[in-house]
This record gives C-alpha cells, structure tokens and sequence, in this order.
C-alpha cells in the first residue's frame, strides 16, 4: 500500500456521515485526506489541493457524481487525476455511465475498508504507469525533434502535414501564409531528408509526433 500511503485523497459526497467514515478509514493510512460535501467548493479543493485520487459519491441531490465527473475531465487542472465513484446501487448501466464520464471504478456502499484500500492502491498503480509511459514517450519525442533540430512551428507543421491535410489547411490552422508553410515544408524536407510525402509521413511515425 506504499502509493496509498502517500497518496492525498479528496472524498466528495453531500452525506456527512459518508465522509465521516471514508475520513474515519482512510486517515491512518493515507497522507492526506480532505472531505467535503460542497459541490463548488469540491471542484476548487481539486483543483489547489492537486489529490492522487478523488471519491466521488454519484447520487447527489445537488448535482449527481457524473456531472461532476465531467466538470472535473474537463478542466486541465484535474482531468489526470483518476477518480473512482461511490454508490450503493451499482447496475450495469450506471457502470457504463460512470466510465462514459471518466470514472476509473466504482467502490460499493456500505464501504469495506480492504475493499477500498485495495480499489486505490489498484488505481493509483494504473496512473502512475500511464503516467511513466506518457512522460517517457514525450521524452522520446524530445529527443528525436532535438535529433533533426526542428523548431517549435516545424514540428507543428509536420505533424498536420502527416494527418494529410493541406497546405491551405494548415495555414488556416497555423494563422500563417501557405508560403510560409511551402517554406518549412522545404526545411522539413531537407532536415529528415525525406523526398515526398509518404517518407515524410514515416518520419513522422518514427518520431511519435503521429500513430
């Protein structure tokens, strides 16, 4: 349980006694745990605090726990944090709901403590290993940009250019002339040494800007 262990937990539900339990269970073992009950004061709380994991009730009188679901993936500041929600009537629908909206698992009412423990362990192990993965491969894409000396307007010209869209598109998309993409495709050409589009598009995939 070493994650949880030093993992910050935000448990959102508008029951206090809910929260007085969660509270209750999780505070010996975790290294922060903040409760509240506040929808709009939630949503400040996840994004200041910055907790490892959120709980979240989902049948709220205020606004059910999808809703918030949704506000908290939509918002830069907490979309990465993983959350697992709360409820005591678990159907399959609401499942699918649950994960629709960015839910990573569900924990059942009334709460069991080694249940729990063992759900945040297993989600927290889950996000660090995507987050290994992605910051290893945006490394890797570094690496490679700093390899053919691309500047930042070069990458991004390559990679619109590689999903096939137009030099016209491109300016559009870039707010720049279509000279002025004609003139870093030019560059392009010569700095990954690529003689059409289909190497160009290779290039590319090999240096992970496109799948």
């Amino acid at each position: 349980m070493d994650l949880t262990n030093n993992a910050t937990v935000l448990a959102i539900d508008d029951e206090l006694s809910n929260l007085i339990l969660i509270a209750e269970y999780l505070t010996p073992l975790c290294k922060k745990v903040i409760t509240e009950q506040n929808i709009e004061k939630a949503l400040l709380l996840a994004k200041n605090e910055e907790p490892n994991i959120i709980l979240l009730d989902i049948r709220m009188r205020e606004i059910d726990g999808y809703e918030v679901c949704k506000k908290l993936k939509n918002a830069s500041s907490t979309a990465h944090i993983p959350i697992i929600f709360l409820s005591s009537l678990l159907t399959a629908q609401d499942k699918v709901k649950g994960f629709a909206a960015g839910g990573v698992d569900y924990i059942c009412k009334p709460f069991e403590i080694e249940e729990m423990l063992a759900r945040i362990e297993c989600c927290l192990k889950l996000h660090q290993q995507i987050y290994q993965t992605q910051t290893k491969t945006v490394k890797n894409i570094q690496q490679q940009i700093e390899v053919y000396h691309l500047t930042e307007r070069e990458v991004e010209v390559l990679t619109f250019y590689a999903q096939g869209k137009s030099r016209s598109e491109i300016a559009q998309r870039l707010k720049i002339s279509e000279e002025t993409v004609k003139f870093h495709l030019k560059n392009l050409f010569i700095k990954l040494k690529v003689e059409n589009k289909i190497q160009t598009v290779h290039k590319a995939q090999e240096i992970g800007l496109i799948e």
